[in-house]
């Protein structure tokens, strides 16, 4: 399984261009997607990572996925089908570190005008979404769908 998340770089133009997002309440709104605990390898390390944003928590709780940058804009996650055998997870595994950072908070664009609320603790993302706060001054709004 492949998905694609996508960062709208120019979403404040195109928020202000279509009158605003709806924001879907996060506790209330029966799209919120469930948290799922995934393993995510980067760089020959396995860290312990939670999400909870739409598509993405249909990857089933405790899978290993890895995260390839495309460009600044796009990055895919590929759920694996086995652990790698060359990993030691006796040193090479990361426990889920207290993130609860400003990095990992999203809005995910649910269709044309609704937005939920997510968190998406990928390390690959990290250095995209400082750019783009930095540019926009407002968490990254992406989309999230699977990929072919």
């Amino acid at each position: 399984m492949k998905i694609k998340i996508e960062i709208i770089d120019a979403w404040p133009v195109e928020a202000i261009e279509k009158g605003g997002f709806n924001h879907v309440n996060y506790h209330d709104s029966s799209l919120t997607p469930s948290e799922k605990k995934l393993f995510v390898i980067e760089n020959e390390v396995i860290y312990e990572h939670t999400i909870l944003a739409p598509v993405l928590s249909d990857i089933p709780d405790n899978s290993l996925v890895e995260v390839k940058v495309k460009d600044e804009n796009s990055f895919i996650v590929e759920v694996l089908d086995s652990w790698p055998e060359h990993i030691d997870l006796a040193k090479d595994f990361i426990t889920r570190e207290r993130f609860n950072k400003l990095e990992f908070g999203y809005l995910t664009m649910l269709d044309g005008n609704d937005v939920l609320p997510s968190h998406i603790e990928f390390k690959a993302l990290i250095p995209y979404y400082k750019s783009h706060l930095e540019k926009n001054n407002s968490w990254p709004l992406v989309r999230i769908f699977m990929a072919h």
